[in-house]
């Protein structure tokens, strides 16, 4: 997307509406490692009133459902999104982590064109294994995860960042926010928008919100749907802070 795009895309955290879209910006299908087929997901989406789904399948390929699954994949949301055009739109996109702190992320060059949406993510740290994650030092965590989210920040390819701060809020120790409100800030001067995610950023959205607001970042609401319960969670935890805050 151009800058101009994302900002029709996205959510303008400082003008947020009374009724938050019925987004969902961050969904696995069975194509890489979520629990349900990409049809099950769109028809529970409409059941759910949902107006736009993601479809953020992972590029690692220990995730991916097995060799030749990109075009399968690219073909199948090319199908769905015609035949529910008009009653939900039915977007394209991948999920890619960063594999330095320079910006770099796991993507065949040639699979950009087949997508419209790429969702950069930080999942195993830069020179750190799975297996090692749980046992790093909690400010080296930090550091590693600031730098791999800032490098990501400084892609033009990128349009979203997923769950930023999460993987060490998750794996390691609370993610401080002054370097989340950095990376919102660095966010904002790239025009790149910034994921709100309640399964990530806890135990609450509201001050991940706020620094959002402080700085009008453009937010995206995913919810890193892998199961079909968590479909849609995330627009609704957004509206549910706009309508208590409407009510104090």
């Amino acid at each position: 997307m151009t800058p101009e795009e994302r900002t029709a895309w996205f959510l303008d955290a400082a003008r947020l509406p009374t009724k938050i879209p019925a987004w969902e910006h961050h969904l696995h299908s069975t194509f890489t490692d979520g629990t349900d087929t990409a049809e099950a997901l769109v028809l529970l989406a409409l059941e759910l009133g949902l107006e736009r789904v993601v479809f953020t399948e992972h590029t690692e390929p220990d995730l991916v459902m097995g060799p030749g699954w990109f075009p399968k994949y690219v073909q199948e949301i090319a199908r769905l999104r015609d035949l529910y055009v008009g009653r939900l739109d039915v977007v394209t996109g991948l999920e890619v982590p960063a594999l330095d702190f320079a910006g770099q992320f796991l993507l065949d060059e040639a699979d950009l064109e087949s997508v419209a949406f790429l969702l950069g993510a930080v999942h195993r740290y830069p020179g750190v294994t799975w297996e090692e994650m749980p046992d790093l030092e909690p400010e080296r965590g930090i550091d590693l995860e600031f730098r791999a989210t800032m490098g990501l920040l400084d892609n033009p390819k990128i349009d979203c960042i997923a769950h930023p701060g999460g993987m060490c809020q998750h794996h390691i120790t609370p993610f401080p926010m002054a370097l989340f409100e950095e990376i919102v800030q660095k966010a904002v001067a790239n025009h790149i928008a910034v994921e709100l995610n309640p399964g990530y950023q806890k135990p609450t959205l509201d001050p991940y919100l706020e620094i959002c607001r402080r700085h009008g970042a453009m937010i995206s609401p995913g919810s890193n749907a892998h199961k079909p319960r968590d479909l849609g969670l995330a627009c609704r935890t957004l509206q549910g802070i706009v309508d208590w805050g409407a009510a104090t």
